[in-house]
């Protein structure tokens, strides 16, 4: 190594005799470089003087390619457009701190251009800042780890909104149902909100209260209470500690059966999250009752839209399989955000104005009794309690029940007192009474008999003392037939919401009903009204069509027409909100009763097959608008078929052929069209 450079170096700057000597440089095959001289760059490379260095922070792009619901992503670049890398570690600031840094960004109301102010809601003020929000969790850490923590992340320094809404509880019900936490504690009273504030700021050192100065002014300070900070998996067992164990379970078993639950529903979360979400959004919002609140099934889907796209932008969950779940998990969201908010809209626009004119021309036929009744007459197989491997007749229990009912009063009331007990058959007997009573009243209206007015009736001339009242009828009961509520003849009927429609129409003498199912049943199209015949051609071909058929196409050309095929029987279990198809007893008509018999397709009428068939259901033009394609609808459908000449469509055998029309009389639940049950 040569040492002419060094010493060269040394006299240019001045240096001492003491400069450091060959001897004292580092044993190394590397050339000693020392500067100046300063070598000169490589080919092509420009060395930007520092007077003429202009620096440039990181900046933030638009991504092109963007996330699962299509919105771009905002990357991190350095200066020279290179992606940046999130640091390991990175301070955090207290959830005060958070709160206060993004509400601070965040605009509160939106000013509309006539000088309106509308108060955002909570998800639009969410939106203005959620691609911003990132978090960093260790890939080493296992899955379930990686979600608390993820969780706890979400909720800090987003600007929820207040209890009322609602929002905070959904967000409960989620984790509960994902298996974060094991169960929801009730919000606190006043009085605890109280000590638990006091609590805290004794633990934050914020002072002493007047007592406390007080008594460590006499000299007796009260003793310091201990504040234990605790996460709640460990203060559920805390909990579950305390707890006394229900008769015959040990408090042990309590606490592994809560693991248990919740590891199975981390799981199911895991292995299928497209699958636990169609669950959460269908049958478990049933069952909770979240189902039935507007601002809840809103709200709901926007919520987890926000945690899923929170866990892919942050990829807290980065294997292959968890990323492919949460985004296909982003499309059901979508889907519960339009369509459960429209269960309430089809829940209120039907049955439509189809249903009830029809359930007015020909009766009610989709009955349903929530209520435990005596069975209906014909029926093949009759109600009836075993004991001891006897069955006992519907009759002999009702009197058994009768007595002992009778019995049980008296012992209450006391045994001089009468009791009566009226039975259904003590009802039956007293209606049956009455009829007779109105019957005769109507047979003497022509004039009076020997048992009506001439004789001590309401038209006696002459009452208990021979004095003449002109007629029978007194004063007082004079003024109670003038009262407002006493005459009911002035009540003109209702207009048939039918006829708005059709006008005047021979629908009830040429129509009559067929075929009534009660099931749950997927919609598969819904068509516009053909319209009314308007060109040449038209009118002409409704020349040669006969009344029945005259009828059949007004029907079609004003109404829409909703197509829905079978529900799939399989699978569903006995707490299923889907309705199993089933034949009520005012049907008529064939019906395939038997899922393997073979049909006889050249038979007239052919008969219904409720596994397969699908159904056209007749829909007033304005609520067809409302209802969506793919949703499933559970009611009771009555089937429009023709009258043989001569009005022998009220026989069974008889009944002329179908039109191929239906009407909804019933709806019992409209469910979206991701509806899934809790067993899988």
């Amino acid at each position: 190594m040569s040492t002419s450079t060094d010493a060269a170096a040394a006299a240019a700057n001045g240096a001492s005799s003491n400069a450091i000597a060959p001897s004292a440089q580092p044993a190394t095959d590397a050339p000693w470089i020392s500067y100046p001289p300063f070598p000169k760059p490589p080919p092509g490379v420009i060395i930007v003087p520092f007077k003429s260095f202009k620096p440039k922070g990181i900046y933030v792009v638009e991504d092109a390619d963007g996330d699962a619901s299509g919105d771009p992503k905002r990357v991190e670049r350095d200066t020279l457009g290179i992606p940046t890398v999130m640091l390991a570690s990175h301070h955090s600031l207290t959830e005060a701190e958070r709160k206060r840094r993004s509400n601070k960004k965040l605009k509160k109301v939106e000013k509309s251009g006539d000088g309106t102010v509308r108060r955002l809601m909570w998800y639009e003020e969410w939106e203005m800042s959620e691609r911003e929000r990132r978090t960093m969790v260790d890939r080493n850490m296992a899955k379930a780890d990686r979600l608390h923590q993820a969780s706890q992340d979400f909720k800090s320094g987003r600007p929820w909104p207040a209890l009322p809404s609602g929002v905070p509880q959904l967000w409960d019900n989620f984790r509960l149902y994902i298996g974060l936490i094991s169960s929801i504690q009730p919000p606190p009273g006043n009085r605890r909100m109280k000590q638990m504030q006091q609590q805290l700021a004794e633990a934050e050192g914020g002072g002493e209260s007047d007592d406390d100065s007080d008594d460590a002014m006499d000299g007796n300070p009260k003793p310091e209470k201990e504040v234990a900070i605790i996460d709640e998996e460990r203060a559920q067992d805390e909990k579950l500690r305390n707890v006394p164990p229900k008769r015959g379970v040990f408090t042990d078993e309590r606490r592994e059966d809560f693991h248990e639950t919740k590891d199975q529903r981390m799981d199911l979360f895991f292995d299928d999250t497209e699958f636990s979400l169609k669950v959460f959004f269908s049958s478990y919002f049933r069952d909770k009752g979240l189902i039935w609140s507007e601002q809840r099934v809103r709200d709901g889907p926007i919520l987890i839209g926000f945690w899923l796209n929170f866990l892919l932008r942050n990829r807290i969950l980065p294997e292959p399989e968890h990323e492919k779940g949460l985004r296909k998990a982003l499309l059901v969201v979508e889907q519960a955000r339009k369509e459960l908010p429209q269960t309430f809209v089809i829940g209120k626009a039907l049955p439509d104005s189809v249903g009830a004119g029809c359930e007015a021309l020909w009766g009610t036929k989709g009955q349903i009794n929530f209520w435990a009744s005596a069975p209906l007459d014909g029926d093949k197989e009759k109600a009836a309690d075993t004991q001891d491997g006897v069955e006992e007749p519907d009759a002999k229990r009702r009197k058994i029940d009768e007595s002992e009912t009778a019995t049980l009063l008296k012992e209450v009331i006391g045994e001089d007192a009468k009791v009566e007990v009226l039975t259904p058959a003590t009802v039956a007997a007293i209606e049956k009474d009455a009829q007779k009573v109105e019957t005769a009243a109507d047979a003497d209206v022509d004039g009076p008999s020997d048992s009506g007015w001439g004789s001590g009736g309401w038209g006696d001339s002459a009452n208990d003392t021979g004095v003449d009242s002109g007629g029978g009828w007194d004063d007082a009961e004079a003024d109670a037939w003038a009262g407002d509520g006493g005459s009911t003849w002035d009540i003109e009927p209702q207009p048939n919401p039918l006829m708005a429609h059709l006008g005047a129409t021979v629908l009830p003498f040429t129509h009559t009903t067929g075929v009534v199912e009660r099931s749950t049943r997927k919609i598969v199209s819904v068509t516009p009204p053909l319209g009314l015949a308007t060109t040449k051609a038209e009118k002409k071909r409704l020349k040669g069509l006969s009344e029945v058929g005259l009828v059949e196409d007004d029907l079609s050309a004003r109404f829409a027409k909703m197509s829905l095929a079978p529900w799939p029987v399989s699978g569903t279990h006995e707490k299923s909100d889907v309705l199993p198809p089933e034949i009520l007893h005012s049907s008529r008509g064939p019906v395939v009763e038997d899922k393997t018999a073979t049909v006889d397709e050249s038979v007239v009428p052919k008969p219904h097959n409720f596994y397969e068939d699908v159904i056209t259901v007749l829909l007033d033009p304005a609520v067809a608008e409302k209802v969506l394609v793919g949703m499933s609808l559970g009611g009771a459908w009555v089937q429009i078929v023709r009258q043989n000449p001569g009005g022998a469509g009220e026989v069974d055998n008889q009944l002329g052929e179908p039109t191929g029309f239906w009407y909804i009389e019933q709806l019992t639940s409209v469910l979206p069209s991701y509806h899934t049950d809790a067993c899988k």
